[in-house]
């Protein structure tokens, strides 16, 4: 409480007027001080304990107590560096697991790649086959460059004839190269045969590119159409004409022990004796045989495929019929095919354009090809889908252009894809 000075106090007695006087307000343990004049005094209050002493939260506690802390805390951080230490190998053992893991998987990646790429680079398309021409007589003629696994002509469904190609699949890469260079025009059945890479192959495959990158690093040779007398030895000792030899290896026959297949590999130990042999033994008659020599186009390190294994007669049969079937499910066509529009001397630059005008009322096109040959032009227009080409199909068919009645058809799908007009 505040006193106020020259006041009376609350009993009623007159205090004497001294400015350092005390007086009371009738309370015990209260006083007040009247202080000189300036700020109004303070009253100070004391007070008694009366009941039990109770520690809070807050009390002081015992000095043994304390010193137990540091203890303490030491024991609780060294286990917790015990759990660091375990937690940090743990989680090093994982990534160095995972990076294993992924290392090997990025391996299986790459290996399943470089196969399939040598499968892409051991198939051909063959084309402008004659329609008395049989699969038989396609592998017989396509055997001298190496081992064929497969022949499969594509089959008509109505007609059960073949559509006048096939697709020929080899053992190796280098077989499918060199019959690529030497079966290109060649006839049987009096027809000459178109041979090629077939479309599926994208261009440029980095894969593949790898591959013959990688093949060109070496002088090898690959030998095909080898007598099956004709042993390593002599067929060493006629190559090293060319040049010092790192090595000679015919392909044995699994099933006959002391028999090789009839094609092989030779290394050269400069690329230049490499190439003298590719010229001057490609052909070359040895003991009866043509000889086909090329250059190999993968590296060594790529393993020779294993050879087919020998089937029984049924189930080698069950596989060309599945295959046949495969083949007879092709892809519907969406490729118009317009003849009889124009002559070649009729032929101009605005036909294009007008043909693409015109069948973009049946559906989306998505490019025209004009073929000119000596006696007459083919229009090739290519739809997004198969119903813009069938419609367009019917509609032209019969219509006049330039006075002449044009002729529609669809053509095959399999032939527009592997390059192949002219059938």
């Amino acid at each position: 409480m505040f006193g106020r000075p020259n006041s009376h106090s609350m009993s009623g007695q007159s205090s004497p007027s001294n400015s350092n006087s005390a007086w009371t307000d009738g309370r015990p343990d209260t006083i007040f001080f009247e202080s000189a004049p300036g700020p109004a005094p303070v009253s100070m209050a004391t007070y008694e304990q009366t009941g039990d002493l109770t520690e809070g939260s807050g009390h002081q506690r015992p000095l043994m107590a304390l010193c137990i802390i540091p203890e303490l805390q030491s024991r609780r951080c060294e286990d917790y560096v015990r759990r660091a230490k375990r937690f940090a190998k743990e989680q090093s053992v994982k990534f160095i697991m995972h990076q294993m893991q992924e290392k090997h998987h990025r391996a299986q990646v790459q290996q399943v790649k470089r196969a399939q790429a040598l499968l892409l680079l051991s198939r051909i398309y063959v084309g402008s086959i004659a329609a008395d021409v049989t699969e038989e007589m396609l592998t017989a003629a396509f055997q001298t460059y190496g081992t064929v696994k497969a022949c499969n002509m594509g089959f008509d469904n109505a007609t059960r004839k073949h559509k006048g190609y096939a697709f020929v699949e080899f053992e190796l890469a280098e077989a499918a190269t060199l019959a690529i260079d030497g079966m290109n025009g060649y006839t049987i059945g009096g027809r000459n045969l178109k041979v090629s890479r077939p479309s599926n192959i994208s261009n440029p495959n980095p894969v593949i590119d790898e591959l013959v990158r990688e093949g060109s690093l070496y002088s090898r040779v690959y030998v095909a159409n080898v007598h099956p007398q004709l042993t390593e030895f002599e067929l060493r000792s006629v190559f090293e004409a060319f040049g010092s030899l790192v090595s000679c290896k015919l392909e044995p026959d699994p099933t006959v022990p002391g028999v090789h297949r009839g094609f092989g590999f030779i290394e050269y130990s400069t690329p230049e004796s490499a190439i003298e042999a590719i010229s001057a033994m490609h052909g070359f008659d040895l003991g009866g045989q043509l000889l086909k020599v090329g250059r190999a186009i993968t590296p060594p390190v790529v393993p020779v495929s294993a050879p087919p294994s020998a089937l029984p007669a049924a189930a080698a049969e069950a596989r060309r019929l599945v295959m046949r079937k495969l083949m007879m499910r092709a892809a519907p066509p969406r490729v118009l095919l317009l003849r009889n529009m124009v002559t070649p001397q009729d032929l101009d630059e605005d036909l294009e354009s007008e043909v693409s005008a015109e069948c973009a009322k049946f559906g989306s096109v998505q490019r025209v090809v004009i073929l000119e040959q000596a006696d007459s032009v083919r229009v090739f227009v290519e739809f997004e889908d198969s119903a813009g080409a069938e419609a367009a199909c019917r509609a032209m068919a019969g219509r006049f252009f330039g006075g002449r009645e044009v002729r529609a058809d669809l053509y095959e799908q399999e032939l527009w894809e592997a390059g192949d007009l002219t059938q």
